[in-house]
């Protein structure tokens, strides 16, 4: 049994949150290109004794549980996706690519048996995001959105959006419905109004954030509260764990010194530490990182991470990212960011 010290991890009432142990042994990352996509894959990994990439097994264990707990959602989907929820693993292969939305690429791979164990991170460089700019509004999409479409990313996990806006001055979004959907405001620069049909209105700024469960339906409008300075906002929608939940509004403030040089919980879900509370067996980090400062992260046995670079860059287990670039994390073990000039992340922990 080998322990990671939560290095840099602490909730943002400054409590440690120790030690965790896993049952992961010590690996050694590596960079390879992954053979369909030519993207730059990371990864470290066994091959256990069915022959499948240990990690990939566990995988499949824990998917099946997350099945098997969550009736009311499977229902939903097999309604929604005409999915048939059957035994087989090839037929387990395909759900976890259509529910969970790993690359197109990545389930083929799965369900042809060509997994090799150096497949588990994928980096998605920000060039390569969906693109729209409207002139009020200037859009970047790391998952398919509106006018943008991708097959091979349409979510990760539970994550369904993470949008990249710019908002005019005096521009916004009118009175428009959501539905089923956790939606999450994050602000970098400028200043976001809000008003929704529950009647809450309030401006967002940077280091608040803001959560909205849709549930079973909402009316809202999102604006520039200024009439000179762009707003600069990162959107992210998250699935929930079950469909109608009744709408919801929160907002809460986390300083910069709240995230220097740790992952401070922003949202979980159960709203502990004084996190958001996010409808969906989902945590995510925020962290401002100075140059060379270290945070570590062991992701826990058949759980997921996403990693989104807000500003500046990171080096995440020997690979440089940039502004605007996100990876997908799968069963990795360990973490490892460290800072680069100015770097600010948000980390997403999930099944």
């Amino acid at each position: 049994m080998h322990s990671f010290p939560l290095t840099g991890i602490r909730d943002c009432s400054s409590r440690s949150l120790g030690e965790a142990k896993t049952n992961e042994p010590s690996l050694r990352s590596r960079t390879v290109i992954h053979p369909k996509t030519k993207n730059p894959m990371i990864g470290i990994g066994s091959i256990g004794s069915n022959g499948m990439p240990g990690k990939i097994s566990s995988l499949f264990s824990a998917v099946r549980k997350t099945f098997q707990s969550n009736a009311n959602v499977i229902n939903t989907i097999n309604e929604r996706y005409n999915i048939f929820l059957d035994r087989p693993m090839a037929q387990m292969a395909r759900r976890i690519g259509r529910v969970c939305s790993f690359t197109s690429s990545f389930r083929e791979a799965i369900i042809s048996g060509d997994v090799r164990e150096d497949q588990m991170i994928e980096i998605m460089k920000s060039a390569e995001r969906g693109h729209s700019n409207h002139g009020w509004l200037d859009s970047y999409h790391t998952f398919s959105f509106a006018e943008y479409y991708n097959p091979k990313q349409m979510q990760f996990g539970s994550l369904r959006v993470i949008n990249e806006d710019r908002v005019q001055p005096g521009q916004g979004f009118g009175k428009h419905g959501h539905k089923d959907m956790e939606i999450i405001s994050y602000v970098l620069s400028g200043a976001l109004n809000h008003q929704d049909s529950m009647g809450n209105g309030s401006t967002i700024v940077p280091g608040d954030i803001q959560r909205m469960t849709a549930g079973s339906g909402i009316l809202h409008s999102e604006s520039n509260g200024s009439g000179s300075d762009p707003v600069h906002f990162l959107q992210i929608w998250v699935l929930p764990n079950r469909m109608g939940l009744t709408p919801g509004y929160e907002q809460k403030h986390f300083s910069a010194e709240d995230k220097k040089n740790r992952l401070c919980l922003l949202g979980s879900s159960d709203g502990r530490n004084g996190s958001l509370t996010i409808h969906q067996d989902i945590s995510f980090y925020g962290s401002l990182l100075e140059n060379e400062s270290f945070v570590k992260f062991p992701l826990g046995e058949g759980r997921v991470a996403f990693v989104q670079v807000v500003r500046g860059g990171v080096d995440l287990n020997g690979e440089i990212l940039k502004a605007g670039d996100g990876a997908k994390i799968l069963n990795e073990g360990l973490i490892s960011l460290k800072g680069l000039p100015n770097a600010e992340i948000l980390l997403f922990d999930m099944v």
